[in-house]
């Protein structure tokens, strides 16, 4: 009789150790998902963190075509044949001489090809681009900050310069607050093509830096 109750009594123990044994190893599985299911989502959205910062903070260029490919522009040559360059399309250019050229035209895409128009001299008025050879002072310093060089389509080096008129000139000039941009195109003769560009805004830049993308000097081909 005692031995009967013993062993019911040990049965019901074994039964309660078993089933805390079991849901202990519920609990613990479910633990263990809910864990390795964070760890990933944590994973994933970290690698998606990095991948976004990498492509934020990428310094690499972005492959851009010529602006002139897809366009004939009108190619200028001086008399004696000491440079060329090609016009953008639209722009009505000005030739003070042979060797010097200039046009306030905006410079936007157009159908419509260059002009050319005979005025001899300069001008006074400091806003536009304009276009000089030079067989002297191609070594003179540049104000303004120098920028990355690039080259022509034949491999000419082009010294790049950006200037900003922080206070009112005294005489002619750029007003404050305005930018000017110049490009120097040299030969190994001591000769160069100088671009200088003072606009009113900075949207028709590129199509400039293509301009001077198409200088060619007769002596260096």
């Amino acid at each position: 009789m005692n031995k009967h109750k013993q062993y019911g009594f040990s049965a019901i123990q074994l039964l309660i150790v078993m089933t805390v044994f079991a849901v202990g190893i519920g609990v613990g599985l479910y633990v263990a998902t809910m864990n390795k299911t964070s760890q990933s989502s944590t994973s994933s959205s970290g690698a998606a963190s990095d991948t976004a910062s990498t492509v934020a903070n990428t310094d690499e260029p972005v492959a851009t075509k010529d602006l002139s490919e897809d366009q004939s522009w009108t190619r200028y040559s001086s008399d004696e044949n000491e440079f060329s360059i090609d016009l953008p399309n639209g722009t009505t250019f000005i030739k003070g001489s042979s060797q010097f050229i200039y046009t306030r035209s905006a410079i936007v895409q157009s159908d419509v090809a260059a002009t050319i128009e005979a005025q001899q001299g300069g001008t006074d008025n400091p806003y536009g681009l304009f276009v000089t050879y030079k067989n002297f002072g191609c070594n003179d310093t540049e104000r303004g900050t120098k920028k990355p060089d690039f080259k022509t389509r034949q491999a000419y080096l082009v010294e790049n310069y950006h200037y900003y008129q922080s206070e009112q000139p005294d005489g002619i000039g750029i007003e404050k607050g305005r930018n000017e941009y110049v490009y120097v195109v040299k030969d190994t003769s001591g000769n160069c093509v100088r671009v200088e560009y003072h606009p009113t805004d900075n949207s028709n830049l590129p199509y400039v830096e293509e301009m001077v993308k198409t200088i060619k000097i007769p002596s260096e081909r």
